[in-house]
């Protein structure tokens, strides 16, 4: 919800690819014409006078509104396997924020990531997002500072030695008394196990 009460929504048009965004108008999205985001441009050198297509993008979005009205989203990038992030509404370029390469030359992998995103902001302006690595289903955490860009990615869960379920469904991030919690659904299969963990966040 925006400071002055209006919604804010941002989702995904799946038809097209393209991540939308709409603010309501005295209480109502009638009338109101939803903004192009990202998954379009305009229209390059081709004949068919449409804008063109920049990808699948826009699954999976998280949007978080500061209390000064600032829009922040974070989404997927279908087409290359990424998570991507912005600020609406300010011209500001499109980050990755995580485009799930690991290793290096040698030996690499690329992970699925950035379902089920959530974001949160710290009291000292840190931006800190988590979100799901679908590929092995492990939750993780990055943050960044407001004076910098972004740090290395760090694994809340998911990684244990001892194999304890399917990670980073429905993600969630909370204040409580003070502590910083993550709310995540978890699967575990062979022992018939479909349940809401809660993990703290240092």
């Amino acid at each position: 919800r925006l400071p002055d009460g209006e919604l804010a929504l941002a989702w995904y048009d799946r038809s097209r690819g393209n991540l939308m965004f709409s603010q309501s108008s005295a209480g109502s999205f009638l009338g109101v014409v939803p903004t192009l985001v990202d998954g379009e441009g305009p229209d390059g050198d081709d004949e068919d006078m449409e804008p063109d297509d920049l990808g699948d993008v826009g699954a999976f979005p998280a949007l978080m509104v500061e209390d000064s009205g600032r829009l922040h989203v974070t989404y997927v990038d279908a087409t290359r396997d990424q998570l991507l992030y912005t600020v609406i509404g300010e011209g500001r370029a499109i980050e990755v924020v995580d485009s799930g390469l690991r290793g290096g030359a040698q030996e690499s992998e690329e992970l699925l990531v950035g379902d089920d995103s959530n974001l949160m902001l710290l009291s000292d302006g840190t931006l800190q997002v988590v979100y799901q690595d679908a590929s092995q289903h492990d939750i993780i955490l990055r943050q960044r500072p407001a004076d910098a860009g972004w740090l290395p990615p760090v694994i809340i869960a998911g990684d244990e030695e001892t194999y304890t379920g399917a990670y980073g469904f429905y993600l969630q991030q909370l204040q409580v008394s003070g502590e910083h919690v993550l709310l995540s659904y978890r699967i575990h299969t062979a022992e018939g196990l479909r349940d809401v963990v809660v993990l703290p966040v240092d």
